[in-house]
């Protein structure tokens, strides 16, 4: 999951108007992770409280595929991923 986590990562985008109010937060968002690391099904599955980040949050998966691919699995995985914003 930390490999998929990085690749997500290169791909994120903070929405400048949460940006510009300071919002933070995590949302969890689901998804099935296909063997050639395309994403299907995606969900929010828990807000993060701004409705702009979990616009983002879901997005994001879509806009980073292809995915790594799942190890050893010829099967399709559910995966729940946590997509956080912080500001730094």
């Amino acid at each position: 999951q930390a490999r998929l986590l990085a690749h997500l990562n290169r791909f994120k985008r903070y929405p400048p108007a949460a940006q510009m109010r300071r919002r933070e937060g995590t949302a969890l968002v689901r998804f099935r992770l296909m063997p050639d690391g395309s994403a299907q099904a995606i969900t929010l599955l828990t807000a993060s409280g701004t409705e702009s980040l979990d616009a983002e949050a879901t997005s994001l998966i879509a806009r980073a595929q292809p995915l790594p691919r799942p190890e050893n699995s010829n099967q399709a995985i559910e995966l729940v991923v946590p997509i956080q914003f912080q500001l730094r």
